[in-house]
């Protein structure tokens, strides 16, 4: 738990990432997306709907299929767009 705890406290340190809190609407679209799209996981659910309330192009960063039978979701391999930052 401390190593996780660990990394997640140094994201915070990376420029240019938004955090974005949860809010009601997130996790009712995130329930509603577990139950259209048959998600079983509620970190996907909640990624999902945090990237169609939040990110005007509906972006996640996942290697996870999952993520493109959802519509307004645009999925990036992180493997692609780590070659972008180099």
């Amino acid at each position: 738990m401390e190593t996780l705890l660990s990394k997640i406290a140094s994201l915070t340190g990376i420029n240019n990432i938004d955090w974005i809190p949860a809010t009601a609407e997130i996790a009712l679209v995130a329930m509603t997306l577990m139950l259209e799209y048959n998600l079983s996981s509620i970190f996907d659910a909640y990624y999902a709907a945090t990237a169609l309330l939040s990110d005007p192009d509906g972006t996640v960063i996942s290697t996870d299929p999952i993520y493109d039978r959802i519509p307004g979701i645009k999925r990036k391999d992180p493997r692609e767009v780590a070659g972008l930052l180099q």
